[in-house]
């Protein structure tokens, strides 16, 4: 039978180890690369420091080895001790490719850069949104709109109403005829009060309303007048397509004094070819694109009363 004579209780304390700081002599710092001497693996370590090194696209360090030997610690060490050789990357920006839209071009700016752009574009697309919508309450801008459009109206009513007369003179009336093609451009006898085509002259001759007497006489002149009626329309479409190109340089220019501005602005804060370039085929698309943008924003502030972010979402 054994004794416990000697045996005796153990207090709290004496359970727990404490650790004294006076046991470190002035440090508590590692010295540096004593944990990578540790491992035994210099080869390693040095390829591993060229390859944290190499400072370049395409170069990439990949790290592998049993868990707990410290792989983690030993890479951020290095970075730590390398991190004033390493120049910190630009801030990236991606921007709407113009030409190629599923191809976004990549904008590189001065690093804390990028979000001085990115708010200055919002600015920018809000400048011009509100640049539109103050057109629309241009009277200058009504007005010389709606004189283009009045004087082409009225050469183009002056032609048609010319050739009318003409066929009015000669007994016929200008309409219009279905074809497999839909509704086109056509010139009628007048029997009476009943239009006839040519397709129907002979059933009105039989039906004794056209004198037979005057069959060539009706076809000739139609003829003569369908020729005048080509004509006619030609040069009522080069009106209607000279009203077009007036409207659009009307448009042009109000868009450039949107634009020219705000674009200047931008050019001034980032002195980058890149962002000139970006910035030149944002204007070409925006003036191509003027009349469709501003039929949007207009109908977005008139459908939006009272929302602002409608009318955000639709500028941007």
């Amino acid at each position: 039978m054994k004794s416990n004579a000697f045996l005796r209780p153990l207090p709290a304390p004496s359970l727990r180890w404490r650790c004294e700081p006076s046991r470190f002599a002035g440090t508590t710092a590692r010295p540096r690369g004593s944990l990578l001497e540790t491992i035994g693996q210099e080869r390693a370590i040095e390829a591993l420091r060229l390859g944290l090194e190499l400072y370049g696209p395409g170069y990439h360090v990949f790290v592998e080895g049993l868990p707990g030997t410290g792989k983690a610690e030993i890479v951020r060490g290095m970075l730590e001790e390398m991190k004033p050789l390493c120049r910190l990357p630009d801030d990236r920006v991606y921007v709407n490719n113009f030409r190629y839209p599923e191809r976004p071009r990549l904008i590189e700016v001065r690093r804390g850069r990028g979000a001085s752009l990115a708010r200055a574009m919002d600015l920018a697309i809000g400048n011009v949104a509100e640049g539109i919508r103050r057109l629309s309450d241009d009277d200058a801008f009504a007005r010389h709109r709606d004189e283009v459009t009045s004087k082409s109206r009225e050469e183009e009513r002056t032609l048609v109403d010319a050739f009318e007369k003409e066929c009015a003179d000669a007994g016929f009336v200008a309409g219009a005829a279905e074809t497999p093609n839909g509704t086109e451009p056509e010139v009628f006898f007048l029997a009476g009060e009943q239009t006839v085509s040519m397709n129907d002259l002979d059933a009105a001759i039989r039906a004794k309303a056209v004198p037979a007497a005057d069959e060539a006489r009706i076809r000739a002149t139609q003829r003569e007048l369908r020729a005048k009626l080509a004509v006619t329309m030609r040069r009522v479409h080069g009106i209607v397509q000279e009203r077009m190109r007036a409207l659009a340089d009307l448009e042009r220019a109000a868009a450039h004094r949107i634009l020219d501005e705000t674009i200047a602005e931008l050019e001034r804060q980032f002195e980058l070819p890149v962002i000139s370039t970006h910035l030149a085929e944002a204007r070409a698309a925006f003036i191509d694109r003027f009349a469709s943008y501003a039929q949007a924003l207009l109908a977005a502030v008139g459908s939006t009363r009272g929302s602002p972010d409608a009318y955000r979402h639709a500028s941007e």
